[in-house]
């Protein structure tokens, strides 16, 4: 359960939908612009790796494009997965906001403050 889930709540509807109802969200906008090529840039703020986890927790700030989950980078040669973005919009992000995000690939200490990534879909 992510940080996001605990504070906002699920993703349940208090309202019906018919047949000619359009729900557009934020999110699900971008999941669009992410599965017609859209790349997002994102420069590191801060990167730890909990105890016992594999994947590195990066806070960055998207300063290009979009974020989302299942994107991929290369890095110093090493191909980076983008496990898991963490925002307001869920688990999407956009120019200019500050998320956290896992990433899986590299090591904790090959990443330092101001590295920046550049994610596209994989």
């Amino acid at each position: 359960m992510s940080l996001i889930t605990l504070t906002f709540g699920g993703r349940g509807t208090a309202y019906s939908t018919t047949p000619h109802t359009f729900i557009s969200t934020p999110e699900a906008r971008m999941n669009e612009r992410i599965l017609n090529g859209e790349t997002g840039l994102a420069v590191v703020k801060k990167a730890c790796r909990f105890y016992s986890q594999e994947e590195i927790y990066v806070v960055a700030e998207v300063k290009e494009g979009i974020l989302g989950n299942n994107m991929v980078a290369s890095f110093n040669g090493k191909k980076v997965e983008l496990i898991d973005v963490e925002s307001k919009f869920g688990h999407s992000a956009k120019k200019g906001m500050t998320v956290g995000i896992t990433i899986k690939g590299i090591c904790e200490n090959d990443i330092k403050l101001g590295d920046t990534l550049e994610f596209e879909k994989n």
